[in-house]
């Protein structure tokens, strides 16, 4: 029934994390929790459970406290099978219309990037998602597949693995 239904094309992207220099703009700030308060925050702290990496909300706040864009990073679980024990993944975000195209976004995931080192970092975004897709590659991340969520297993599968540079 489902599969018949065309499933958009989403790209993966990859990092290894390295040092970076970080500028937070001033009067901003960052902060980084284990979100509870809804159901489905708790499905994925629960899942998360036993991942080298819990489920994590980094949010960057400017001078009146208002969040200008949020970043959710989780390590290795069920539903990722292709990530190694180690690996991150990062999603889902989003930033407000008012706050967008001012860099914020870019300045948070540099933040978290850093706060990584040595660990191997995935994203995926739809095809058609220019700005996210030009601020992934102006990070170094490089596309590395082609995935698409099975609902049958509730898993995201790679259906396509490009060539690494």
């Amino acid at each position: 029934m489902f599969e018949n239904r065309p499933f958009p094309k989403t790209y993966l992207f990859k990092l290894h994390a390295d040092h970076r220099e970080v500028e937070i703009p001033e009067g901003f700030s960052i902060r980084s929790f284990h979100p509870g308060k809804t159901f489905h925050d708790k499905v994925w702290q629960l899942l998360s459970a036993f991942s080298s990496h819990r489920f994590t909300r980094w949010e960057m706040l400017n001078e009146k406290g208002e969040v200008v864009t949020y970043e959710h990073t989780i390590g290795k679980i069920f539903q990722f099978p292709f990530l190694g024990r180690k690996d991150i993944h990062f999603g889902p975000s989003f930033t407000p219309p008012e706050f967008r195209r001012k860099g914020y976004h870019k300045k948070l995931l540099n933040y978290i990037i850093n706060q990584l080192p040595g660990r191997t970092i995935y994203a995926w975004v739809h095809y058609d998602n220019t700005p996210s897709i030009n601020t992934l590659e102006r990070l170094g991340f490089q596309r590395v597949g082609l995935i698409r969520f099975t609902r049958y297993t509730r898993r995201y599968v790679v259906t396509e693995w490009f060539d690494e540079a």
